[in-house]
């Protein structure tokens, strides 16, 4: 249960009207136990208005345990898109979450310039980074804080904490990105070519007044120019440690190990970054089941390791040994589910093996023999398979859940062709598979096409592609 009011704390009292007796007394002992096990903290919420170099004001809402006994407090910064006060969402449904559960940190919900509560801070193209400067320096400075300063944030909250990493503020302590990307890619957009509606279609509506993604299907200049973007080496040199937390349910996995990937080599020695990928979905980061897969044992690694991470960067509190007790990358095994800890990525010993698909339906380190024998399905556009599971961005209606699930009732569709390899030889071997290139081979002549015709499908099967 969480229950706040303005400057104030409302505390609720169970009435044990109806227990009578010795036994009505334990019962009553019994429930106040599990409650006070179960009952996250009492929170007390206070309006904050944080002033920019430019004049404008951001809106804020900062957060201290009730149970607080004074004085300063660390702070953790998250900086949001989606509404501020959807921060007491966090707090409510932290009941389990030893991270919203911990009494250690104060926490500041700030919405970003232009929207929600800082719309009228709202100027065309301005810098981001600039505002996250400003506002952690602004927070060291209260009374309130200590001096010590960490961000936590996903998706556009990770992203923007890498805006502010590149201006280094000098009471930025710690930042934990999850599921953020520094810049956009042609792959992460358009996977196999194909554009990726479920994710652009909400990120044009929210923040691009043009379809300048879907008015750029194929890569060019514009998609070179935003890959090269994000300042990776100001982020890698300012001198503040970084987590980075991903989920290989998650659309931006392989743009997270990308982003870490450089960030290590451009980053000094002293001050590398950390990975953590886990068994997660977008919105599901840490929760017992992701979609219908039973993520049970990997539940709130994400909050223990952020947990000793700020314990350690913004409280000076060296009990768990945080540099040394993890390790560069950890990551979950979907086949042993258990988490693997490596000083690298990738996992050494690491091979491509290229797989070809077999006129028996099977996926083979060897291509089939050439011949004139094919497979073909009937194409039912009018008649599509809607998505159950999978990388979504989008769960709302029509779009599926994020997460992993049974998909085989789409298996006896006349349009589907199911390849598959054989089972893995090693049961204690580890396969990551990336669908990076799909090379078809398509003999158009027999259909009777046209020369215009035949450019006109190679175009469109160019653009179409085929989704990982």
């Amino acid at each position: 249960m969480f229950q706040y009011l303005h400057h104030q704390t409302v505390v609720s009292v169970m009435n044990p009207s109806g227990l009578k007796g010795v036994c009505g007394t334990l019962l009553i002992a019994a429930l106040l136990l599990q409650l006070s096990l179960a009952v996250p903290l009492v929170w007390d919420r206070s309006d904050l208005t944080i002033p920019m170099r430019d004049g404008k004001s951001l809106a804020g809402d900062l957060y201290i345990p009730h149970t607080h006994p004074g004085g300063p407090l660390p702070v953790i910064l998250v900086q949001t898109p989606y509404d501020k006060s959807l921060g007491r969402d966090e707090f409510a449904n932290g009941v389990s979450d030893p991270l919203f559960n911990s009494a250690n940190f104060a926490w500041v919900y700030v919405d970003w310039r232009g929207f929600f509560a800082s719309a009228a801070a709202n100027v065309s193209g301005y810098d981001r980074g600039l505002d996250g400067y400003d506002t952690v320096e602004w927070i060291a400075a209260q009374s309130w804080c200590t001096g010590s300063v960490g961000t936590w944030g996903s998706s556009a909250l990770g992203g923007q904490q890498f805006n502010t990493l590149v201006y280094a503020p000098p009471h930025l302590k710690a930042s934990v990105p999850r599921v953020g990307a520094i810049s956009d890619t042609y792959e992460g957009d358009y996977p196999g070519g194909v554009y990726f509606e479920n994710k652009l279609k909400f990120i044009q509506a929210y923040y691009y007044p043009t379809p300048i993604f879907k008015n750029n299907p194929l890569r060019n200049t514009f998609w070179d120019l935003l890959a090269s973007s994000g300042n990776r080496s100001e982020i890698a040199n300012a001198g503040v440690p970084i987590l980075m937390v991903g989920g290989w349910f998650d659309l931006n996995v392989e743009v997270n190990i990308r982003d870490f990937a450089r960030i290590t080599a451009l980053a000094p020695t002293n001050n590398k970054p950390k990975l953590l990928i886990g068994p997660w979905a977008r919105m599901h980061i840490g929760d017992a089941i992701q979609g219908e897969y039973n993520a049970s044992a990997a539940e709130w690694a994400d909050s223990l390791q952020v947990l000793d991470f700020f314990n350690y960067y913004l409280r000076n509190d060296t009990s768990s040994n945080y540099p040394t007790a993890y390790p560069a990358v950890r990551y979950w095994t979907l086949g042993e589910t258990v988490f693997r800890d490596i000083s690298a990525w990738p996992p050494t010993p690491t091979s491509v093996l290229p797989l070809y698909f077999r006129l028996d339906y099977s996926l083979n380190i060897s291509p089939s023999p050439l011949t004139s024998a094919y497979r073909e399905y009937v194409s039912r556009p009018l008649e599509p398979m809607k998505t159950k599971f999978g990388r979504l961005l989008n769960e709302t209606s029509g779009y599926g859940l994020q997460g992993a699930g049974d998909i085989t009732e789409y298996f006896s569709r006349s349009d589907v062709l199911i390849y598959s390899t054989g089972a893995l030889s090693n049961p204690e071997s580890e396969s990551t598979i990336y669908v990076k290139r799909i090379i078809l081979i398509l003999d158009l002549n027999h259909l009777g096409f046209n020369p215009i015709q035949k450019c006109q499908c190679r175009r469109q099967f160019q653009r179409g592609g085929i989704r990982k």
